[in-house]
């Protein structure tokens, strides 16, 4: 079966939630002396918040405030000022927050624009504002200091904004780009660690795709790579230089894998190793430890969560395929800010499941939140 046949299987397996169409160790999470020179996690758990989408026609953020002990408790909702898709968007980062969780940003698919609401001490959000999104169906977002960029999935295009110290959003002239095809179906857009990298998975093409962006916000000719793995989907980094991207091969299944990058300043992605397959079905959202140790991903197809170690070396190696089972379609993941409890949405399951991440990266569930919308996209949190 050649690649387009594969993912057009895919898109009709999940297309109720993806809508592709458009270990045993004993070591700390916190604490491993390997990884000595990554950024250092916080050892105490204290309260914080967890933000998804409702992705409904009016589209809305739901707030949960998470307590000490890791479980989510709902603290109502708050519109976008824009529409949902009310379908899936097969994306991550369709919620993100910026580095200091002052400010939340989101897609309306439905009506091509970008939303901006303020992030308060309590979690509440406030201040809602609008601005298009240069282009069709905006899927996915990504913020550094006072830039963001957004990937539209309908264009196929990127479009870079100035954030203003009221959080609104002005476009940056010349930042509109293309992928690598019209219909290349974005997975994600992210910068690099050090902001001076954009870079974009393309499902369809099977290309990850970077743009350098200069002292002014303005990404240049972009730069295509050939994925390793097929139907590169989320991606996370491990510190400054190792990006983790997830391989669905196109959905079928028990052939899920995910495949280790370096990157560099000039936008070159190189294969470390990979894809290793995990033998799950469409792992597709990625999410890293903050110490760079653990990346877990979410296998769509056949509701499982897996956990990969990623070496000092970016090296990455199987360390429990089924870390966890979940309800009905997992997507979005996220970890709390300690790395000591992972989130993720069940879209089918209309549920987000919360757990305990154990020695390992082993996860053990802990309780879950049950009743969210049908389309709910998007997982942030601090």
């Amino acid at each position: 079966m050649n690649k387009q046949n594969k993912f057009s299987t895919f898109a009709v397996i999940v297309a109720v939630t993806l809508a592709l169409s458009s270990c045993t160790k004993n070591e700390d999470l916190t604490t491993n002396s390997s990884y000595a020179d990554r950024s250092a996690d916080v050892t105490a758990q204290q309260e914080g918040y967890m933000y998804t989408m409702s992705n409904e026609p009016t589209n809305k953020i739901l707030i949960y405030k998470q307590l000490s002990d890791g479980t989510l408790s709902s603290m109502g909702s708050m519109v976008t000022g824009g529409m949902g898709s009310g379908t899936g968007l097969g994306t991550q980062g369709a919620v993100i927050l910026d580095d200091n969780h002052q400010w939340l940003y989101a897609v309306n698919a439905g009506d091509n624009t970008i939303s901006s609401l303020q992030v308060h001490a309590d979690g509440s959000l406030s201040s809602a504002k609008t601005v298009n999104s240069e282009g069709f169906l905006p899927v996915s977002l990504t913020v550094h200091g006072n830039w963001l960029y957004a990937v539209n999935g309908g264009t196929s295009t990127i479009a870079g904004f100035m954030i203003g110290t009221d959080g609104s959003l002005t476009y940056i002239h010349g930042s509109n780009l293309s992928l690598s095809a019209p219909n290349a179906e974005p997975g994600e857009i992210k910068f690099s660690p050090d902001g001076k990298v954009v870079y974009v998975t393309e499902k369809a093409t099977n290309t990850i795709t970077s743009y350098i962006i200069d002292d002014h916000g303005v990404a240049g000719h972009p730069k295509f790579t050939p994925s390793t793995g097929d139907t590169p989907f989320g991606f996370d980094f491990s510190g400054e230089n190792y990006m983790i991207v997830s391989d669905a091969f196109g959905g079928a299944d028990n052939q899920g894998a995910a495949t280790s990058y370096a990157i560099d300043n000039s936008g070159t992605v190189s294969t470390i190793n990979g894809p290793l397959k995990n033998g799950q079905t469409a792992p597709c959202w990625v999410v890293i430890t903050r110490n760079g140790q653990y990346a877990f991903t979410s296998n769509t197809n056949n509701n499982t969560i897996s956990v990969y170690e990623v070496m000092p070396d970016g090296t990455i190696r199987r360390q429990a395929p089924r870390a966890a089972t979940t309800d009905d379609a997992p997507i979005d993941i996220c970890l709390s800010s300690n790395n000591h409890y992972l989130y993720v949405v069940n879209q089918i399951g209309h549920t987000i499941g919360e757990y305990k991440v154990a020695a390992g990266g082993r996860l053990n569930l802990i309780a879950k939140i049950s009743g969210i919308p049908d389309f709910t996209t998007g997982l942030a949190g601090f």
